[in-house]
């Protein structure tokens, strides 16, 4: 990139910084590490509600601990990472989280079928899904895991997603394959912008700097999912400063 090109995306993001005020609130604080405990959890809640995030995301397990402490609204997640579980064990996922009190839910859908192209079977999931969340009260996130898929298979992904009433679709685990690439999030949103407008989506995997949070807003996403939400939140409020 020539030092025009880059002055003119440091000028582009500096915009944006100054429109959004405060990233905080696009941001899902995850902490879905398989050997945390009930103590990390604890720790994690206490860490990440003064920050006013859009919602902490933690495991199935803890989340009726998290519900009891804090302030911020609870996300969980069914099939995580791997997707390939039956859909009615997903189903069964979903009903155990609305139990426990969670307020959302991030759903892996069949990787495997994704990837073989089986829509048949993505449309029947996706649809199953979103009706079990929706009839709990819950908000559904579907995850398609863009980073193994080719870039026809992420636009079909995810308008399938938004075909099933989802009200979101979410780029990727954080678990398998590279995690989110900008790209990913231009298909996402051209396929929303003909589709369904209202739909929202997640941008998640290796999202660990405020420059490439702020990019992928400014590509489309509307919620960023991240481990370190709080470094991030802490680099945004540098942006400002340097772009006031």
């Amino acid at each position: 990139m020539t030092s025009l090109g880059k002055r003119r995306v440091t000028e582009i993001i500096g915009r944006t910084v100054n429109e959004l005020g405060d990233i905080a609130p696009r941001i899902d604080q995850t902490l879905l590490s398989p050997t945390a405990t009930e103590s990390d959890v604890t720790s994690f809640i206490e860490r990440s509600d003064p920050y006013g995030f859009r919602c902490l995301v933690v495991p199935p397990l803890f989340v009726k601990i998290a519900k009891s402490i804090s302030r911020t609204r609870i996300c969980t997640v069914a099939g995580f990472p791997n997707g390939y579980s039956a859909t009615d064990a997903k189903i069964a996922e979903i009903r155990f989280a609305a139990e426990q009190g969670a307020d959302e839910v991030d759903a892996v859908l069949a990787i495997p079928m994704l990837r073989m192209g089986r829509w048949d079977y993505v449309k029947r999931e996706a649809e199953a899904l979103v009706n079990e969340a929706h009839s709990l009260g819950m908000k559904i996130k579907l995850i398609i895991e863009a980073g193994v898929l080719s870039p026809e298979q992420v636009r079909r992904a995810t308008a399938i997603v938004a075909e099933s009433g989802a009200d979101f679709v979410k780029s990727s685990t954080g678990f398998v394959g590279r995690g989110v690439d900008p790209y990913d999030i231009v298909i996402m949103d051209s396929v929303r912008r003909a589709t369904r407008r209202d739909l929202g989506i997640k941008a998640a995997g290796g999202v660990r700097t405020a420059v490439k949070a702020v990019l992928l807003i400014l590509l489309g996403a509307d919620v960023i999912g991240s481990s370190t939400g709080i470094e991030i939140a802490k680099q945004f409020k540098q942006l400002r400063r340097g772009s006031a």
